[in-house]
């Protein structure tokens, strides 16, 4: 019986797979086109962090953080297919009003991206140095990654609506 836990624990560290998280991020892109524009936050984050922590082994410390580092980069993919439209968006505004160089619509948004990035990824270290040594930190730092990711995404697809 404890090998059977122990194999349920180590599959939970197992990274996904690229399929894997290519599912994942079209069960959460049904969610937000199911819900949007509502509260696309409040009704599809944790669509994939729930199931998986209710599984075996995902109520333990690693469980936890791994699904919640599964779900955070089901998010993040579906910012990477957004990017490519917001870019190009961006070029053809930069275009129509013969527009380069570094105050342009593309490099403006690609430098806002870095910065975004740069922000989560700070922040999400602070979530993680707020608990010490606790093991608390792993899981505090997954959460908010995905957080903000799940924001962010929420964010492109206002943008391209708007834009649209």
């Amino acid at each position: 019986m404890r090998f059977v836990a122990l194999v349920m624990i180590l599959m939970l560290a197992l990274p996904a797979t690229a399929a894997q998280k290519d599912q994942d991020a079209d069960a959460l892109q049904a969610c937000i086109q199911e819900h949007w524009p509502g509260d696309v936050l409040a009704e599809c984050t944790g669509l994939i962090a729930d199931p998986c922590q209710a599984k075996s082994g995902g109520e333990t410390t690693l469980g936890m953080n791994n699904c919640l580092t599964q779900e955070a980069e089901a998010w993040d993919v579906i910012l990477n297919r957004l990017w490519p439209e917001l870019m190009k968006r961006a070029r053809a505004t930069d275009q129509a009003n013969q527009i380069t160089g570094p105050d342009s619509a593309a490099e403006t948004l690609r430098a806002a991206q870095r910065a975004w990035i740069a922000f989560r990824d700070a922040d999400c270290r602070h979530s993680y140095a707020t608990y010490g040594l606790g093991s608390f930190r792993t899981i505090a730092h997954s959460a908010c990654t995905l957080e903000l990711t799940a924001r962010r995404v929420v964010d492109f697809h206002a943008r391209l609506e708007s834009e649209g």
